[in-house]
């Protein structure tokens, strides 16, 4: 019941969410399926499977001897004789069963790590979406910008010409005009090198919008979203079977304290060819101090990918802990932002009426455009935090990009 309020609340949240000009999942499914990264781990996944079905398989095979000789004796003719036999190692009972757990837990892992690429590489295209999104739209603000010092610079010069400004006026305009040009250029190169970015790591993407909407609150709540989150977060999931497994190994490595006997049958021919021989034969190597060392070193091996995983464990719970506060907490952050924005523009438009009238000098004026330009990029970085949280937020849960075709269908993770 629980979980299904939290998708009902999660999707009446999403058919208020503004549009944003991401990718969609088919699209980001489809640039996943060609992604180096991606496919680099399904190759290792492929690989795994071989080396599982090794695992689970015995590490012994048949061997075959055979061998010849001459007797001869003193009081006789000679005798040809010969003998031959087929042994293979045997594994102790229970040492199987270690085997197809060990190959169990080794296909897993490859899974584990496929979902925890896939995340990396959905997390690594938004943000290099978002850091181009935002380059490309404070190049608009600044466009914005540059044709109001324009337009300012022509005011300046008419009232000159009218005797109502001193020429002061004129260099801060040219100042002012060379300041943001200057901010153009870099923003224009920071958005090339943003678009660099994200062509070479995705180059089947299209970027024809940068659309960065205002942001709405994530739905549902923070214990809803962390239970969620810890339930299918890859990298946990990863963590703990590599833990199984390397417990697995040592207890395996543990077993082959006990050496394997090598089980045989043989036939020979002796006593030309008056004797025939058949038998079994049994070896076993004697267990010495090296086999004690290797397992001890195995279980040391195994306590310390324990720990560390338990550490990794505990890092990744407090900032999955943290993952909905920090969306609520942005998106506030952002309404904030948005609201001084607003009253700086309000003041420096006012101040542009002013300037018109004579009212408000022209040194008055650029402050209050500088005071609004910061205002309007604080606003911008703003929004785009609240997005990377709360897209980041649906990544971390498995949702929205990163949805089952199943869930897809079913509309219980609807795309922003």
């Amino acid at each position: 019941m629980k979980r299904t309020l939290f998708t009902l609340s999660i999707l009446l949240a999403a058919l208020d969410q503004p549009v944003l000009a991401l990718p969609t999942p088919d699209t980001v499914h489809a640039l996943l399926a060609q992604d180096p990264a991606l496919n680099a781990a399904m190759a290792q996944q492929q690989a795994s499977a071989y080396a599982a079905s090794l695992q689970s398989g015995s590490p012994y095979e048949w061997t075959a001897s055979v061998s010849a000789q001459q007797r001869r004796t003193d009081d006789g003719p000679s005798s040809q004789e010969w003998n031959a036999a087929l042994e293979r190692g045997v594994r102790w009972p229970g040492k199987a069963g270690l085997d197809q757990q060990l190959a169990t837990l080794t296909r897993q892992e490859a899974d584990g790590r496929v979902a925890v690429v896939r995340t990396e590489t959905a997390q690594e295209l938004l943000t290099l979406w978002l850091d181009w999104a935002q380059a490309k739209s404070r190049i608009n603000l600044l466009t914005q910008q540059q044709d109001l010092s324009v337009a300012n610079l022509v005011s300046v010069r008419q009232r000159i010409r009218s005797g109502d400004a001193a020429v002061q006026e004129e260099t801060l305009a040219l100042s002012e005009q060379s300041s943001l040009a200057s901010q153009q250029a870099l923003a224009q190169l920071q958005s090339q090198q943003a678009e660099l970015a994200l062509r070479s790591r995705f180059p089947t993407l299209a970027l024809n919008d940068a659309t960065l909407p205002p942001p709405l609150m994530p739905g549902g709540e923070a214990q809803e979203w962390q239970t969620r989150i810890l339930a299918v977060n890859p990298q946990l999931a990863l963590s703990r079977l590599q833990t199984r497994l390397a417990q697995l190994r040592a207890e395996r490595v543990r077993a082959d304290t006990k050496p394997d006997p090598t089980l045989g049958i043989f036939t020979a021919s002796e006593a030309r060819n008056t004797e025939r021989i058949i038998g079994l034969s049994l070896s076993l190597p004697l267990s010495g101090s090296r086999r004690q060392q290797q397992a001890a070193q195995a279980q040391a091996e195994a306590n310390a990918v324990e720990l560390g995983n338990k550490l990794e464990a505990q890092r990744r719970e407090s900032a999955i802990a943290q993952a909905w506060p920090t969306a609520k907490a942005s998106v506030e952050v952002w309404q904030l932002a948005k609201t001084s924005a607003d009253q700086q523009t309000l003041a420096a438009d006012r101040g542009q009426k002013g300037f018109k009238l004579g009212e408000t000098t022209f040194t008055e004026l650029l402050l209050l455009r500088r005071q609004a330009i910061s205002s309007a990029e604080a606003e911008l970085s703003a929004r785009v935090n609240a997005w990377r949280a709360l897209y980041s937020l649906d990544i971390a849960a498995q949702r929205g990009w990163l949805a089952t075709d199943f869930e897809r269908e079913a509309g219980s993770v609807p795309p922003h």
